[in-house]
């Protein structure tokens, strides 16, 4: 009987380094997910980018510098309220990968416009 309070005790002092070990592969697991989302978002900008004509490629150079901007300042205001903490990057690589996904899908959408759809640039 002995064991257990000393394993018990082992477990507890061991216990921040299994968690500090989990959060830093939760927060790689997140970084890799933002990596692949912007990957994704790369290849779509350059699909719609080269079907537009000049002054609309401006515009879209135009909205993704203000998109990334607000992007930032999403992602770390979201983010904050575990600033300075283990679990920040996960936040906000999390955040940043959900917004990253969502753009994707509006530039897919805007590339795949219907014939006649007078709210689609060209």
């Amino acid at each position: 009987m002995k064991f257990i309070p000393i394993a018990l005790v082992a477990a507890l002092a061991f216990a921040p380094l299994a968690d500090a070990q989990t959060q830093r592969t939760l927060n790689a697991q997140a970084a890799q997910r933002h990596r692949a989302a912007d990957v994704q978002l790369n290849a779509q900008y350059q699909v719609l980018i080269r079907s537009l004509s000049p002054r609309s490629q401006t515009l879209l150079r135009q909205s993704e510098r203000n998109w990334i901007a607000f992007r930032d300042s999403e992602c770390a205001f979201r983010a904050s309220g575990v600033q300075g903490g283990s679990a920040y990057p996960m936040v906000y690589d999390e955040c940043m990968a959900t917004m990253i996904r969502d753009r994707t899908q509006q530039l897919r959408d805007i590339a795949h416009c219907e014939e006649g759809d007078l709210s689609c640039p060209h």
